[in-house]
């Protein structure tokens, strides 16, 4: 068995597909995600977080998955259950029972490697979440109960463990060279690093490993994961080649039809969407195709770049899940109620998601 560790996936396992092909993997070994799976977004009974699911459960190895800031806690849905896996507790789901997610506050035997588990973090697109009529969780972060049994259990093992297993990691290393512009670190939660913070002066371990930031960077023994690879302490620092694994370099050649059937986005949106990217060009045969390669992302990339993302102009249905131009869809003609006020429509299954604010 090996046990390997990447970053933040968001429901996009075409990189962890190569990787798995590339180098081998079989059921023998464990991949640990470090947070934002992507396969617990949508909710119960959701399509979308079903074929999720099966993308990740139809390859070869375990994955086990920590809890992240944009997903459910696996304990909120009916299709988990508790389970006992090398010493401690997961979730799993008897449809694909090689999918496993870590309960905070856990340890876990990897061959005598020691390795103790904790989720969740605060979401710094909270705001412009809501806003834009994105899912945003409110049980994000560890909440005092599940701190107070993470301590509990750390003084029962002495706050010695050989890996600590986290999706964001102390404040004090925190990497705020790659902070996102635009963001008033004044507003953000920092509750939970914090209080990592006070963990990390207390604990002896051999090796720190989280996720969460979107950037790969090693301090010490302490050591964040996005898109690379490692092999669990004390077997780490191989070196993966990322020309086997990783993204395409091959352009999408989906037109912005296709693209707004995949994504189950309004055709309209996509095309302004990629034009501020300045995302289309002409092929050969002259039709329009997109250079992303990740074009899952995009829509998220316009609002993050933009000086104030409160403006995101585009809202996701609740009921039908498809994104439309909300500040186009004010119904007008409601007499007698402020313009800000008035209810935003989707235009396909004419589902009110809430009030207009700037």
């Amino acid at each position: 068995m090996t046990v390997y560790l990447t970053g933040d996936t968001h429901g996009h396992f075409e990189r962890v597909a190569r990787f798995c092909e590339a180098y081998g993997l079989t059921s023998d070994d464990v991949v640990i995600i470090l947070g934002d799976a992507g396969v617990n977004y949508f909710g119960e009974g959701s399509a979308r977080d079903r074929a999720s699911r099966a993308l990740l459960g139809g390859l070869a190895p375990t994955f086990f998955c920590i809890h992240g800031n944009h997903e459910m806690r696996p304990q909120s849905l009916s299709c988990y259950r508790e389970a006992s896996w090398r010493g401690g507790t997961v979730f799993v789901e008897d449809a694909w029972p090689n999918l496993l997610f870590a309960k905070d506050g856990e340890l876990f035997d990897f061959d005598g490697v020691r390795a103790f588990v904790v989720g969740g973090a605060y979401s710094i697109d909270k705001r412009t979440r809501l806003k834009a009529g994105l899912r945003w969780f409110s049980d994000e972060q560890p909440d005092e109960a599940t701190k107070r049994l993470v301590e509990e259990r750390l003084e029962e093992i002495g706050w010695d463990v050989d890996v600590m297993i986290t999706h964001t990691c102390p404040f004090h290393l925190e990497p705020r060279e790659v902070f996102v512009a635009g963001v008033d670190q004044s507003m953000v939660d920092t509750s939970t690093e914090k209080w990592l913070d006070d963990i990390e002066r207390r604990l002896s371990y051999r090796q720190w490993y989280c996720g969460h930031f979107h950037t790969s960077k090693q301090v010490g023994s302490f050591r964040i994961m996005f898109e690379d690879w490692d092999v669990l302490w004390p077997h780490g620092g191989i070196s993966f080649d990322p020309a086997r694994y990783g993204a395409a370099t091959e352009p999408d050649r989906r037109t912005p039809a296709q693209l707004a059937r995949d994504l189950d986005m309004d055709v309209d949106v996509v095309r302004e969407a990629l034009a501020e990217a300045d995302g289309l060009h002409k092929d050969a045969r002259g039709a329009e195709v997109c250079r992303e390669t990740r074009v899952g992302t995009f829509i998220g990339r316009r609002f993050w770049e933009r000086a104030h993302p409160e403006d995101f102009p585009y809202g996701q249905c609740e009921s039908c899940r498809r994104w439309f131009m909300k500040r186009r869809l004010r119904i007008a003609d409601i007499e007698g109620t402020p313009e800000e006020d008035q209810p935003l429509v989707c235009p396909d299954c004419h589902f009110g998601i809430g009030r207009h604010a700037n």
